[in-house]
């Protein structure tokens, strides 16, 4: 089973590049943003990648990850947006319960 990574981040170029480099390592990569669809323009090329899935941030997401990242303040997004994305990666990361 290849190792999944839950990214929480604004769009922003080098959550892009993480995500496309994590791909590249045979990562299932799970990105949760307000702003899907600058990431679903910017990932065009990679739709039919079954390892990649983009979801706004209220999607409820029950599969077991490896990996939490957390990549906001990169973009030219309001300070206001970085705050709602961090606050609800950190609420994300603190209901996975313990194994």
């Amino acid at each position: 089973m290849l190792p999944t990574v839950v990214l929480f981040s604004d769009f922003n170029l080098l959550a892009l590049n993480l995500s496309e480099a994590l791909l590249t390592k045979q990562c299932r990569v799970v990105v949760f943003s307000n702003e899907t669809s600058a990431w679903k323009n910017a990932t065009k090329l990679l739709s039919e990648n079954e390892n990649l899935k983009i979801f706004n941030p209220d999607k409820d997401f029950k599969e077991d990850y490896d990996y939490f990242l957390l990549v906001a303040g990169f973009s030219e997004a309001s300070p206001l947006a970085n705050k709602d994305i961090i606050s609800r990666g950190l609420k994300f990361f603190e209901s996975k319960p313990d194994k």
